[in-house]
């Protein structure tokens, strides 16, 4: 026989089950308002959550490349997660290990560890994004490239996201002024972060994004998502420039699009994650 919950058991337990659920709905907010800090598992990498909102994408200040236009007004729907610092090789390794992500990628004696893996292609990166998603069960992808500029901005309308001029050590690229300038990577998070709270979206490695690589932004998407591969796309685009990049490259608006299998010594990636 089933024993019978007294009458107060009863509310008791529905006050403790309505109880519970608001926690979890607490904490789930808590978890998602913009500036947080996401973690999904112990080899994951710290996500930061990045609020919707309405930008100008493009060469804002003039004096850009022909493919930074035309200037157009980009809506980011709803809020994202992305990454806080580039993939590192710590984290690339974690993936090799678990065979799921490309072995023996050359640090060419830069240092591992917390160093931004290079030599990936976009299909390198893609098969990381996966093994994130198959882990935890959430939505792992490359930024879009509206995404990625959003973030990159973080509310600013200047050619860096910190002004229009590059300063002093606010990044790693060619004529930064940085101590590892011209000569090799960064650590992750070796320069302050954004309004946002993320790091190194300027200089370091070139990012790998999810978009096919266009020749300008005529016809592209204005609610955040990525350009559509088509069977004409043999491009993909990258971002945020180098640590061999002259500050020119590594300007908000600046872009590059190179086959899916290119790699080389400068060239890494972020990953993003949707929200629920």
């Amino acid at each position: 026989m089933f024993e019978t919950v007294p009458a107060g058991g009863r509310w008791a337990l529905a006050i403790a089950g309505i109880v519970a659920a608001l926690l979890l709905w607490s904490h789930t907010a808590i978890a998602e308002e913009p500036g947080a800090i996401i973690r999904d598992c112990e080899a994951c990498p710290e996500l930061v959550v990045v609020p919707a909102g309405t930008f100008r994408m493009g060469d804002l200040s003039g004096g850009g490349d022909a493919d930074e236009g035309p200037v157009r007004e980009v809506n980011i729907p709803r809020p994202f997660a992305i990454a806080r610092y580039e993939t590192t090789f710590a984290q690339w390794d974690a993936c090799g290990a678990a065979g799921a992500c490309r072995q023996g990628v050359s640090d060419i004696g830069f240092g591992r560890g917390d160093r931004p893996v290079m030599l990936v292609t976009w299909e390198d990166a893609q098969a990381y994004a996966g093994w994130l998603s198959e882990m935890t069960g959430k939505r792992y992808r490359l930024p879009s490239e509206a995404e990625w500029e959003y973030t990159a901005r973080a509310n600013s309308q200047t050619r860096f996201p910190w002004g229009d001029d590059i300063g002093q050590s606010n990044a790693n690229c060619d004529e930064c002024g940085s101590t590892w300038d011209d000569d090799r990577t960064a650590p992750a998070g070796s320069f302050p972060a954004n309004a946002f709270g993320v790091h190194d979206m300027v200089g370091n490695v070139y990012e790998w994004i999810e978009d096919c690589g266009r020749h300008s932004y005529e016809s592209a998407p204005s609610d955040g998502s990525a350009v559509a591969p088509d069977p004409s796309c043999r491009q993909r685009v990258m971002r945020g420039g180098s640590w061999l990049s002259l500050p020119r490259a590594s300007r908000s608006a600046a872009r590059v699009r190179n086959p899916v299998g290119f790699r080389d010594i400068n060239v890494g990636f972020r990953v993003a994650r949707d929200l629920p």
